[in-house]
């Protein structure tokens, strides 16, 4: 339940629940790697949703991470967890190399893609970024979330023709910041 709620990342009040379910999930098997990957994602993730500091969620974040890779050490979203945290501390090369590194090792996995791009966007290697995307919402064409990036991220690329549809697509499954790219686009 705490992994789909991070998946759909609605609102701060579902990315809590998540944490909680998580915690819960951990606290009663301490064994499970994949809860404290995902709590790791949750808590590097819920400052975006919430009036909470970015600060006060790093130390928890790697700290879950690092408990899953004791566990796990291939855990993949571990390591994307981390990859977010160092970005966020401003450790842009660590990050985009461990962000590469995950999405290499798991070309699949539309997570790693997503954070990625948008490492990548916020860096300025819009190309790059919208490379990710591509590949993210072309093995996941229905989560809003990827469908709101693509849609900033093709309007940073000079792809305006394609803003349009990823935005709307993205709010009528329930994205309402689809409606940030659309805004930029003067619509």
């Amino acid at each position: 339940q705490g992994r789909e709620l991070f998946r759909r990342r609605s609102s701060g009040k579902d990315m809590q629940e998540a944490s909680r379910l998580l915690r819960e999930a951990v606290g009663t098997d301490p064994q499970l790697a994949e809860a404290w990957a995902t709590l790791a994602m949750v808590e590097v993730t819920l400052p975006g949703y919430t009036k909470e500091a970015y600060t006060d969620y790093m130390e928890t974040a790697m700290e879950s991470a690092q408990r899953a890779l004791m566990l796990d050490p291939g855990q993949q979203d571990a390591k994307l967890a981390i990859a977010n945290v160092l970005f966020i501390q401003g450790k842009h090369r660590e990050a985009l190399e461990q962000f590469g590194t995950v999405t290499d090792q798991h070309p699949r996995h539309t997570q790693a893609r997503l954070w990625y791009a948008i490492a990548l966007y916020k860096v300025g290697y819009t190309t790059q970024a919208f490379e990710q995307i591509s590949v993210a919402v072309k093995l996941d064409p229905i989560h809003a979330i990827m469908l709101d990036w693509y849609a900033r991220i093709a309007l940073a690329a000079d792809r305006p023709e394609l803003v349009f549809d990823m935005a709307e697509r993205s709010i009528q499954l329930g994205r309402q910041q689809g409606r940030v790219p659309l805004m930029q686009l003067n619509i």
